[in-house]
C-alpha cells in the first residue's frame, strides 16, 4: 500500500525534474497508474496549503500541475468505474461497432462521467490495434453515452473517421476501387449526420474541437470522393460558424493553412495565398506574445506551402523567395530536415525560372548536407540531384547518382526504401535518352517488380505501361507493337484484377496505342469504349449525383478516344459525339462556378477538351450530323466564344447599362440593390478575398437577381438576356457590327488560340460571309514571340541569346531587331484581303495573343497593319454588346492626373493638361504633383468622363493584380528607381490593380501615358486580359488607350496631343489615333518616330467610337 509521503515524495519530483513542458509531460506518463490518484490528491492539497501560506506562485505551478495531471490522466474525481471500464474496452476491441455499442450501453454503471477521452487515453496503449478499430471503439463508448449531449456527434465523427482510417489503409494495399468508395460514402454520411446533431443540440460553442473536427471529417469525406469544392465549402461553413465565438489563435492558424492548401489543390490561388498570408502573420503574432525563441511549429511549413502555391500558379520570383527564407530560417534553429526540403523546392523552382545552373548548384548543396548530418534518406536527394542532371543532358552524371542511390537503398533489409522504384525508372529514362531501349525496357520491367515488394503496385505498372506506350509511338514499326503487345495486354490485365482504375486506365490507353500501331481499330475501339464505361460507372459511384471534379476520368478515357482514332472515317460520328460530351461537361463546370475568376480558370481548364472539337467540325465537319440549321463555320464561332474572356463577361454583365423602358420601377429599384450587393461580392472575389460566407451570400443573390430578371424579361426580354452573361451568338454579333460600324468599313477578327493551332474567325461590317481559318501557331509559341518583343523594347536578358539588353534606344531603335514579327504574320492572313476597303479592323484575342500588338505585326503584302489600318482591341467579342451598350456622345468633363518621379523633369509628366485644351469637353480638372495621391486620383477618376494620367507605371509578371501606377504620398513624389520586390516599402505610393478593382468606380474613357500601363500577362489558361486595362473595364470604363511598351516620354506626349487635338475636331476615337500615329509615323524630320517603336504602343481597348 501506498503511503501520503510518498505522494508528496513524487510531487516534489514532478516540481523539481520538470523543466520545461516537454519534460513535465513525459514525467506525468511516467508515472505509473497505480499512483496516479495520490499524485493528484498530493498536488490539491499542497496548492491548498500553498494559498494559504501566501506562497502564490507556488500554488500556481501546483495547480497548473494537477490541471495537466487531470488532462493527462483523465482521472475521475471519484476515481469510480476505471477498472470496468478498462476491461469492456478490452472487450470492445475485439468487436464491431454494433456488438461493441451493447456491451457498452449493457453496463452503464462503469462509464465515466466524460467516456470517450478516457478511451481516448487508454486506448492510446493498445499495441496492434488499426486506427478504424479504434475509430469504432470510440464510436460505440460516444454513442452508449446517452447523458453527454455531444454524445451522437462524436459517435458518427469517430465511425466516419474510422472508416476513412480503413479506406486509406485499403488504398495502400492495393486494393480495389469500389470497397474504397463505400467506406468514403459511409463515412460521409456518418460525418454529415454528426454536424446535423451538432446543429441540432443547440451547442456549436460549447466544444469547438467537436464542433471543428465534426466540419473537417466531413470536408474530408467530401475531398475523398473528389468533391473538392464541396469540400472547401464545408470548410468554409466552420469558419462562419466558429470563428466569431472562438478566439483560439492556435486552431484558426491551422485552419487558414488546411483551407489554403485546399485552394491552392483546386487552381484557387489567389484564395490560397490570402488564406496563407493570415496563418503566417498568425504565426508570427503567436511567436512574439509568448516570446519564443524560434519560430512557431508551422511557421515554416507555411513558408513552403505558400512557395508551393506560388509555383503552381506561376508566380516563380515569390517561390524561389518563400523557399530561400524558409531555408534560411531552417538553418538558423537547425531544422535540418526542413534545411533540405526546402532546399530542394528552390532548386526546383530556380530551374522552372531557366535558371539551371543555379538549381545544380542547390541541388548538390542539398546533397553534401544531408551527407553531413548523417542522413539516412540521402537517397532522396541523390535521386533528385540525379533527375536535375538527367534533364540537362548529363546522363553519365545523372546514372552515377542514381546507382549511388540504388546502393545505399539495398545495404541491408533495414535500408530498403520504395524510392528505389523512382531511381530504377530513372535508369530507364536515361536508357531510353540514349537510344538503348532493351535497356530500358529492362530498368523498367525492374522497376515494376521492386513496386509489388513494397506493395506500390500502381506506381509501377504505371511507369511501364508509359515506357511502353512512348516506345511504340517513338518506334514506327509495326513489329516493335507486335513485340510490346503481349505484355501490355498482361499487364492491363493485372491492373483490373486488382481493380485500381489508375493503372487499368493508364495501361488500358497503353494498349489501345499499340493496337491503333497494329491497324487493330476495331478492338482499339471496343477497349476504348469499355474504359470510358467504367469511368463513368466508377463516376457515378464515387459522387453519387456530386458535380464537381467526378468526371475527370471519363473525359480523360473520351479524349483518349478522339486522340486515338479521330481519324478512322468510321468513326468521326462517334468522336463527334464524344467531345460534344466533354463540351456539355466543361460548360457545366463554367457555370456551375460561383465566381467570374473561377469562371474563367474553367474555361482554361476546358481548351484542351474545345480545340479537337473545333478541329474535326473544321476538318470534316460538312461530312457529321449537325443538331441544328446553323453552319459549321457558325457552330465554329458560337464554340469558341463560349470560353472566352468568362471573367469580363461576368462582370459586364452586373455593370451599368441602359436602364430598359417600360419596367415597374419597383423591379428597377430591386434589380438596383441586388446588382450593388452582388458586384460587391464579385469584387471580394476577383481580389482572392473570399470570405467565408461570400459564396452563399452570392448564390443567395444571384437567385434573387435572376428572379428579378425574369420578371424584367417580360417587359424587356433583350435586357434580362444581356443582364444573364451568356456568351453572344453570331447573330447579335453581325448586329452590333452593323450598327455601330464606322463608314469607313470594319474587320472584326476573333481568335481561338488553343496549344496546337489558332482559329481565327472573321466578320465585316458589310455583311461578308463568315471565315474560319486554321492558323499554324500554338500558344507556347506565341507567348514566347510575345515575351521576346516586350525585352527588345524594355530591355531586359534575351530569352533567346541569354544577353542582357539594355532599354531600346529612342534615336536608334532600328538597331535592334524585331524581324522575328513576322513569325507572326500568319495571324492577318485570314482577313488580309479584306483590308483595303474596310479602314477598321477590331482584334478580340485570346490568351497570350492578347497581348501581341497588331498594329506592328508584318502585313504579308508589305508594310505593317497599323500603317495601313487603324487597329482596335476587343476584349471578347461578347463584351461589346456591353462596352456598346450606352450611345456614343463625347466627353463633357475631363481630368488631368499627373505625377514625375522624383528624379524626372516634372514638365513632362505634370503638365499634361494643355494637351486637352483642344478637346470637347466643357472643363477640365487637374490633379498634379505632390496632390496627386492614390487615394486622391482614384476619387478624381470616379467623377471624369475622361481621364488622362501621366506617371510612371509597374507591371508584375508574377501577379496581375500587383500592376500599378506611381504617384505621390503627399509629401514626397516616388523613385523611378525602384526594384519590384521593394514593393512592400512602396506601397504608400502605388495604385494598384487591386485598388482600382475594390473603388469599382472609373471614367468612361481613361488614356493611360504611363509605361507598360497596357500589358498584362495571363496568370492562368482562361485569363485573356488582366492588369490596368482589365480593372478599369470591369470597374465601368468603356475603353481604356494604353500603351503595351515602356514609351518614350516625347514622342508619347505629341502621339496624344494629336489624339486630343482629333477629338476636338469631332474625328471618333478609332480614327483620331490612328491618324495621330500616322501622324507622328511621317515626321520627315525625325526619321527615328518611323520605328513601331514611337508610335505602335498605344493600343485602344474597347468602344471604338
Amino acid at each position: 500500500m501506498t503511503s501520503p509521503g510518498a505522494g508528496e515524495s513524487l510531487v516534489d519530483f514532478l516540481v523539481i525534474r520538470s523543466t520545461d513542458y516537454d519534460t513535465m509531460v513525459g514525467n506525468l506518463d511516467r508515472l505509473s497508474e497505480s499512483v496516479r490518484p495520490l499524485v493528484l490528491t498530493s498536488l490539491r492539497t499542497q496548492a491548498a496549503a500553498a494559498v494559504g501560506a501566501g506562497r502564490a506562485a507556488e500554488a500556481e505551478l501546483l495547480e497548473f500541475l494537477a490541471g495537466q495531471a487531470r488532462e493527462r490522466w483523465q482521472l475521475k474525481v471519484n476515481d469510480r468505474g476505471h477498472p470496468d471500464f478498462a476491461a469492456l474496452l478490452d472487450r470492445a476491441a475485439r468487436l464491431n461497432l454494433m456488438e461493441a455499442f451493447l456491451v457498452f450501453r449493457a453496463q452503464p454503471g462503469a462509464l465515466p462521467d466524460d467516456p470517450v477521452p478516457v478511451a481516448q487515453h487508454l486506448l492510446g496503449h493498445y499495441k496492434g490495434l488499426h486506427d478504424y478499430q479504434r475509430s469504432a471503439v470510440l464510436a460505440a463508448v460516444a454513442m452508449a453515452a446517452p447523458d453527454s449531449p455531444l454524445a451522437v456527434v462524436r459517435a458518427r465523427t469517430w465511425w466516419a473517421y474510422g472508416l476513412m482510417e480503413r479506406a486509406r489503409r485499403a488504398e495502400r494495399a492495393g486494393m480495389a476501387d469500389l470497397d474504397r468508395m463505400r467506406d468514403r460514402r459511409h463515412a460521409r454520411f456518418h460525418a454529415g449526420r454528426a454536424v446535423v446533431a451538432l446543429h441540432g443540440s443547440g451547442r456549436i460553442a460549447e466544444n469547438p474541437e467537436v464542433t471543428y473536427w465534426a466540419y473537417s471529417m466531413l470536408a474530408q469525406a467530401h475531398r475523398s470522393l473528389g468533391d473538392l469544392r464541396q469540400g472547401l465549402k464545408v470548410l468554409l461553413d466552420c469558419q462562419r460558424e466558429l470563428r466569431h465565438l472562438d478566439d483560439d489563435r492556435q486552431r484558426w492558424l491551422e485552419f487558414d493553412r488546411i483551407v489554403a492548401i485546399e485552394m491552392s489543390a483546386q487552381g484557387l490561388h489567389r484564395g490560397a495565398l490570402h488564406h496563407f498570408d493570415r496563418a503566417l502573420e498568425s504565426a508570427r503574432d503567436i511567436s512574439g506574445d509568448l516570446a519564443l525563441d524560434r519560430p512557431h511549429p508551422l511557421y515554416l511549413d507555411l513558408l513552403v506551402e505558400r512557395g508551393k502555391t506560388h509555383l503552381h500558379h506561376g508566380t516563380l520570383e515569390a517561390a524561389s523567395a518563400d523557399f530561400r527564407q524558409a531555408v534560411e530560417t531552417a538553418e538558423a534553429v537547425h531544422d535540418i530536415p526542413m534545411v533540405l526540403r526546402a532546399r530542394a523546392l528552390w532548386a526546383n523552382s530556380l530551374q522552372s525560372r531557366g535558371r539551371s545552373r543555379e538549381a545544380l548548384r542547390v541541388f548538390q548543396e542539398n546533397l553534401a548536407t544531408a551527407l553531413r548530418g548523417g542522413i539516412l534518406m540521402s537517397h532522396t536527394f541523390r535521386g533528385a540531384l540525379a533527375q536535375h542532371l538527367c534533364r540537362m543532358g548529363y546522363l553519365d552524371e545523372a546514372e552515377e547518382e542514381y546507382r549511388a542511390a540504388l546502393a545505399e537503398m539495398r545495404q541491408d533489409a533495414s535500408t530498403r526504401s520504395v524510392n528505389e522504384v523512382a531511381c530504377l525508372a530513372g535508369l530507364g529514362e536515361i536508357a531510353e535518352e540514349r537510344g538503348d531501349d532493351d535497356r530500358a525496357l529492362a530498368w523498367y520491367e525492374e522497376s515494376n517488380r521492386t513496386s509489388l515488394e513494397f506493395r506500390r503496385t500502381i506506381d509501377g505498372a504505371v511507369i511501364l505501361a508509359n515506357a511502353l506506350n512512348r516506345r511504340i509511338e517513338r518506334d514506327e514499326r509495326p513489329a516493335t507493337a507486335r513485340e510490346l503487345l503481349p505484355r501490355l495486354t498482361e499487364l492491363h490485365a493485372e491492373a483490373r484484377e486488382r481493380g485500381t482504375s489508375v493503372g487499368e486506365f493508364v495501361t488500358g490507353r497503353a494498349l489501345m496505342t499499340c493496337l491503333v500501331r497494329l491497324d487493330r481499330w476495331t478492338e482499339a475501339a471496343e477497349l476504348s469504349r469499355r474504359l470510358i464505361g467504367e469511368a463513368d460507372e466508377r463516376a457515378a459511384t464515387l459522387a453519387e449525383g456530386s458535380v464537381d471534379g467526378v468526371d475527370a476520368d471519363s473525359v480523360k478515357e473520351r479524349m483518349a478516344f478522339v486522340d486515338k482514332l479521330g481519324e478512322r472515317p468510321e468513326l468521326r460520328g462517334e468522336c463527334l459525339t464524344l467531345l460534344q460530351w466533354c463540351r456539355d461537361a466543361a460548360l457545366g463546370r463554367i457555370e456551375r462556378a460561383p465566381w467570374p475568376v473561377l469562371r474563367a480558370e474553367a474555361g482554361g481548364q476546358a481548351l484542351h477538351e474545345y480545340e479537337p472539337l473545333l478541329t474535326l467540325l473544321h476538318d470534316h465537319g460538312d461530312e457529321l450530323p449537325s443538331p441544328d440549321e446553323r453552319s459549321v463555320a457558325e457552330r465554329c464561332f458560337d464554340l469558341h466564344e463560349e470560353v472566352k474572356a468568362r471573367d469580363l463577361l461576368a462582370d459586364l454583365a452586373l455593370g451599368p447599362l441602359p436602364e430598359p423602358p417600360a419596367v415597374p420601377e419597383q423591379l428597377v429599384s430591386a434589380e438596383r440593390q441586388l446588382l450593388t450587393a452582388l458586384r460587391h461580392e464579385m469584387t471580394r472575389s476577383a481580389l482572392g478575398s473570399l470570405g467565408p460566407a461570400s459564396e452563399d451570400e452570392a448564390e443567395r443573390l444571384t437567385s434573387q437577381l435572376s428572379a428579378v430578371h425574369t420578371a424584367i424579361g417580360d417587359h424587356a426580354p433583350q435586357y434580362a438576356r444581356l443582364r444573364a452573361g451568356a456568351p453572344a451568338r453570331l447573330e447579335e454579333v453581325r448586329a452590333l457590327l452593323t450598327r455601330h460600324a464606322p463608314p469607313e468599313g470594319m474587320v472584326l477578327a476573333s481568335y481561338f488560340c488553343g496549344n496546337r493551332h489558332t482559329y481565327c474567325f472573321v466578320l465585316t461590317s458589310d455583311g461578308e460571309p463568315l471565315r474560319v481559318r486554321r492558323v499554324p501557331l500554338g500558344r507556347d509559341r506565341i507567348k514566347a514571340l510575345v515575351r521576346r518583343l516586350r525585352t527588345v523594347f524594355n530591355g531586359g536578358r534575351d530569352p533567346d541569346s541569354g544577353v542582357l539588353l539594355r532599354p531600346l534606344p529612342a534615336r536608334r531603335p532600328d538597331k535592334r531587331d524585331t524581324s522575328f514579327l513576322a513569325e507572326l504574320t500568319p495571324l492577318l492572313e485570314p482577313f488580309a484581303d479584306l483590308l483595303t476597303e474596310r479602314r477598321l479592323v477590331a482584334v478580340s484575342g485570346h490568351g497570350p495573343l492578347t497581348g501581341v500588338p497588331f498594329a506592328a505585326l508584318p502585313l504579308p503584302s508589305g508594310g505593317r497593319l497599323g500603317e495601313s489600318n487603324a487597329v482596335v482591341s476587343v476584349p471578347g467579342v461578347s463584351s461589346l454588346r456591353y462596352l456598346l451598350a450606352h450611345p456614343a456622345a463625347p466627353p463633357r468633363t475631363a481630368v488631368a492626373v499627373g505625377c514625375a518621379g522624383r528624379e524626372d523633369d516634372t514638365a513632362l509628366f505634370e503638365e499634361d493638361d494643355a494637351l486637352l485644351s483642344e478637346g470637347p469637353w466643357s472643363a477640365v480638372s487637374r490633379v498634379a504633383g505632390l496632390a496627386a495621391t492614390p487615394g486622391a486620383v482614384r476619387t478624381a477618376l470616379g467623377e471624369a468622363d475622361l481621364a488622362h494620367v501621366t506617371c510612371h507605371g509597374f507591371t508584375d509578371t508574377d501577379d496581375p493584380l500587383e500592376a500599378a501606377l506611381l504617384f505621390s504620398d503627399g509629401r514626397s513624389r516616388p523613385s523611378r528607381n525602384w526594384e519590384p520586390h521593394n514593393v512592400p516599402a512602396q506601397a504608400r505610393y502605388l495604385l494598384r490593380v487591386r485598388d482600382v478593382t475594390a473603388a469599382d468606380a472609373a471614367p468612361r474613357r481613361l488614356v493611360l501615358r504611363a509605361c507598360s500601363a497596357g500589358w498584362g500577362e495571363a496568370d492562368h489558361p482562361g485569363a485573356d486580359l488582366t492588369g490596368l486595362t482589365w480593372a478599369f473595364l470591369r470597374s465601368g470604363s468603356r475603353s481604356v488607350i494604353a500603351p503595351r511598351w515602356d514609351v518614350n516620354q516625347e514622342s508619347s506626349r505629341e502621339l496624344l496631343a494629336a489624339f486630343y487635338r482629333r477629338l476636338g475636331r469631332g474625328t471618333p476615337a478609332w480614327r483620331a489615333l490612328w491618324e495621330a500615329q500616322r501622324e507622328l509615323a511621317q515626321d520627315p524630320d525625325r526619321p527615328w518616330l518611323g520605328h513601331v517603336f514611337h508610335w505602335g504602343a498605344f493600343t485602344l481597348t474597347g468602344d471604338w467610337r
